[in-house]
C-alpha cells in the first residue's frame, strides 16, 4: 500500500490542492463516512486526483479487489453494495490508504 501511495503522490499534478485535501481524507472519512465522502470527492472535480488515487488502489492493488469501476458514481455504487462487516473493513482501509498518501505528498510537498 505505501509503495502505491507513493507512486501516486509522485504524479499528481497539482500538489498544493492534493496536499491540503489529502490532510482531509482520514478525519473527513472516519467523522462522516466512506461514502459519503466519496459522494462528496465525486461531486467536486477539484477532487479527482485524490478520489482516483484510491479507486485504482481498490481496483489494482488491494487484496479486497473490487472490479474497475467504470466511474466514480460505479465505484460508490459497488462500495455500497458490499455487506456491513466489508464495509467496516474498506473504509478501514481507506483511511490508511489516504493516511499514507497524505504522508508522501507532505514529504514531497516539503
Amino acid at each position: 500500500m505505501a509503495a502505491f501511495a507513493l507512486k501516486k503522490a509522485r504524479g499528481v499534478n497539482n500538489i498544493s490542492k492534493v496536499f491540503s485535501q489529502a490532510n482531509k481524507m482520514p478525519t473527513l472519512i472516519a467523522t462522516n463516512g466512506l461514502a459519503p465522502t466519496l459522494t462528496f470527492m465525486a461531486s467536486k472535480n477539484e477532487y479527482k486526483e485524490t478520489l482516483n488515487a484510491f479507486m485504482e488502489w481498490m481496483s489494482e492493488e488491494s487484496v479486497f479487489s473490487l472490479k474497475k469501476p467504470s466511474d466514480a458514481n460505479d465505484f460508490i455504487d459497488k462500495i455500497l453494495r458490499l455487506d456491513s462487516a466489508m464495509y467496516r473493513t474498506i473504509t478501514n482501509e481507506a483511511i490508511e490508504f489516504y493516511g499514507w498518501f497524505r504522508r508522501f505528498i507532505t514529504a514531497i510537498k516539503g
